[in-house]
């Protein structure tokens, strides 16, 4: 399993899966509906591309906040599969901050297994460690 590091904390979840969820939030791989998804979600479509490619996801900051802020979607459903009803609360009504703040808090609750997906708060992604 490969893990997400966010903010300097590694986040034990697998990225395959969480690239496969931000897949069917938009509709999968078509080209024009990942166009058409990076427009609503104001990101750049290489970026989104390169978080919900199939083979070697490398799912980014920028990509999550703007999928739980667009589709109203829980963090820790989109990180780790489970619905949590306190997190997702937080998001939808602090906005990008509360989806942060959510995001933090998973990063806290998950161990850090390694090797590590390196996610920069610009939403670029580093190498695996």
């Amino acid at each position: 399993m490969a893990s997400v590091l966010i903010k300097g904390v590694t986040v034990g979840v697998d990225r395959h899966q969480v690239a496969a969820r931000l897949r069917e939030l938009i509709g999968g791989l078509d080209a024009e509906r990942v166009t058409m998804a990076a427009e609503r979600l104001r990101i750049d479509e290489l970026t989104l591309r390169r978080s919900i490619e199939e083979t070697s996801p490398h799912p980014t900051l920028e990509v999550m906040v703007a999928v739980i802020r667009e589709f109203g979607v829980d963090p820790t459903w989109l990180l780790t599969g489970d619905y949590s009803p306190a997190s997702h609360r937080r998001a939808m009504e602090e906005g990008v901050p509360g989806i942060i703040a959510a995001l933090d808090e998973i990063t806290r609750r998950q161990g850090p297994p390694a090797p590590t997906l390196d996610l920069h708060e610009d939403g670029e992604a580093g190498a695996d460690r």
